[in-house]
């Protein structure tokens, strides 16, 4: 019999990737007793070997479990009284399913919440890059209205030197024709 710790030392692997694999393949691996003292057969010790070997060849979990139901059937301990063994089982594994479900479950509302995060995070980002490019434009047109209120006024004080140049002018020249009128 073999303890989660032996299994883990075996396969090189934190005990923590095992527990993850023992829940989630608890169908195949239930192994006996509660809590610490729970122990693995030989034959779940090797079930437990070839999800290694499917986790190496990155199968997903459903991929997994789809190929370990292929090649291990659920088998009842007395075979001369299949209804009997499966009344007997049934319990145990509705309870197996159960936790197998709960587990799912479980992982669908982290990845829910984690893709709800996300999303909040992108919306909080896209808001503030909004608040950060409305500012820029506002700053940009404000330096555009100033250049253009520069360039107006040089503009006028060009055409105020003209004028003064013009009235300057004519008044010279009244000053050296005689038949100007006044």
């Amino acid at each position: 019999m073999y303890q989660i710790s032996d299994i883990a030392k075996h396969l090189q692997l934190p005990e923590s990737t095992v527990r993850t694999w023992r829940d989630q393949f608890s169908l195949f691996v239930p192994g006996t007793g509660e809590g610490r003292a729970r122990r693995f057969s030989e034959e779940e010790f090797q079930l437990f070997l070839e999800i290694a070997h499917h986790k190496q060849q990155r199968l997903t979990v459903p991929e997994i479990t789809d190929r370990l139901t292929k090649r291990h059937a659920l088998t009842m301990p007395d075979e001369s009284h299949p209804e009997e063994s499966l009344a007997e089982n049934l319990p145990q594994i509705i309870y197996r399913m159960a936790e197998h479900i709960a587990t799912l479950q479980t992982r669908l509302d982290q990845m829910d919440a984690a893709q709800r995060e996300g999303l909040s995070q992108v919306s909080d980002e896209l808001a503030s890059t909004r608040e950060t490019l409305l500012q820029e434009i506002q700053k940009r047109d404000s330096q555009h209205e100033q250049v253009i209120k520069e360039r107006d006024d040089k503009v006028l004080q060009q055409l105020e030197a003209w004028r003064e140049e013009t009235r300057t002018a004519r008044v010279q020249r009244k000053g050296w024709w005689p038949f100007s009128r006044h």
